[in-house]
């Protein structure tokens, strides 16, 4: 007859667990971290940038044109942006 102690068994199936476990917080951590820097890329610094350039244009600063960089909906406020600092400009000239 063989024997195989109760407790080996349970440290392996708690061992086998814990292994299981981290592996599926890595991949969970993996695919967030991915989503995060994705949505840096395409949201929140596009974002940023039209908040920085609209700042400007608050102040006066007219002259440095927004670039569009996307067909999205980012880009079409970044178009509306550029259409109303060209609006801007023109009635500042006007004015002078």
């Amino acid at each position: 007859m063989v024997s195989v102690p109760f407790d080996a068994i349970i440290l392996r199936a708690q061992l086998n667990g814990l292994i299981r476990g981290l592996v599926v917080f890595g991949i969970f951590l993996a695919i967030t971290l991915f989503i995060l820097i994705t949505l840096d890329r395409l949201v929140f610094k596009p974002v940023e940038e039209l908040q920085r350039k609209a700042e400007e244009i608050a102040k006066g600063n007219v002259d440095e044109p927004i670039e569009v960089k996307s067909d999205d909906e980012i880009g079409k406020l970044a178009e509306s942006f550029e259409r109303m600092r060209v609006s801007i400009k023109k009635v500042i000239d006007l004015l002078k």
